[in-house]
């Protein structure tokens, strides 16, 4: 089955579920109240008991971050009634599937690297784990019932300002939250989540003058962070990974060059019709790049 297929049949449930969820809601179309208190949701690498020192030092630099943008200025979201985030978040997973479909489509082309092309289901897979953002702005009642359908429980929505929060348990009573700021001048997402309080992803996207840059820090059981860097630019684009992920979180600014995946320990990028690439034993690829039928 070819990549781009495998992405339309999950993003079909994705949608079906939104359509579901947005029917349940719109029969008991109240007006939302947004809740005035703090956030009360947890942070990556808050009370985080467990983990390596590699861990435990990315959190804290996550923490610093953090606390320097929030004395800062950031973009308000509009009260017009669109969702200019999910519009962003949208538009930046688009340009990223296309750019991945690619990659993936050329690699499991060429008999040497067909089980490369595997490791770019990293970032697809982190997509699913992150299907709870499609829901932020869309209101406690959506949110609700998008993720009882998805068989989650003791689901909560909160709004307060630019930052959005949901939790909910899943079927083995697990507690995931997600906590996302957005800034819609920017058209950048900063989203933590945490798996029964402890550090688990953190997705970066931030529009740019080329495209799209992100960066995606997963903090695995044993402690240790894996590290994908993706920038789209136009028909192109760069995707890196590094999966002993050492060094300390920056936000990202929306001045980063296009090619800043490539310092990460293994990185592809489509250029025109080539695709290049150094993989993390030292192997450099130069592949003709595979168009498939939509």
């Amino acid at each position: 089955m070819k990549f781009r297929r495998f992405l339309a049949i999950l993003m079909i449930i994705t949608l079906f579920c939104i359509i579901i969820s947005g029917c349940s809601s719109s029969d008991n179309n109240q007006e939302r109240s947004p809740n005035n208190g703090g956030s009360t949701s947890q942070s990556v690498g808050d009370d985080k008991s467990k983990g390596s020192d590699k861990s435990e030092k990315f959190d804290d630099s996550y923490k610093e971050a953090k606390e320097a943008s929030e004395g800062g200025s950031s973009g308000s979201v509009s009260d017009s009634g669109d969702y200019p985030i999910i519009d962003a978040y949208t538009a930046f997973s688009e340009a990223k599937t296309e750019l991945l479909s690619k990659m993936m489509d050329t690699l499991s082309d060429n008999p040497d690297t067909v089980f490369t092309s595997l490791e770019l289901l990293g970032p697809t897979m982190l997509d699913l784990a992150l299907l709870p953002v499609l829901y932020f702005s869309l209101g406690e009642e959506v949110a609700i019932a998008g993720l009882t359908f998805m068989n989650a429980s003791d689901v909560n929505y909160k709004e307060t300002g630019d930052v959005y929060t949901i939790s909910y348990k899943d079927d083995e009573g697990v507690e995931f939250v997600y906590e996302g700021k957005f800034d819609e001048s920017a058209k950048s997402l900063v989203c933590e989540v945490t798996k029964d309080g402890d550090a688990s992803i953190l997705l970066d996207f931030i529009r740019t003058k080329y495209g799209y840059a992100s960066q995606y820090y997963l903090i695995n059981d044993d402690g240790t962070v894996s590290l994908y860097i993706i920038t789209t630019d136009g028909e192109g684009g760069y995707v890196g990974m590094s999966n002993s992920y050492s060094g300390k979180y920056s936000p990202l600014s929306g001045n980063e060059p296009s090619d800043f995946p490539s310092d990460c320990d293994q990185w592809f990028a489509v250029l025109g019709d080539r695709l290049i690439g150094v993989l993390t034993d030292g192997t450099e690829i130069d592949l003709a790049l595979v168009v498939q039928d939509p």
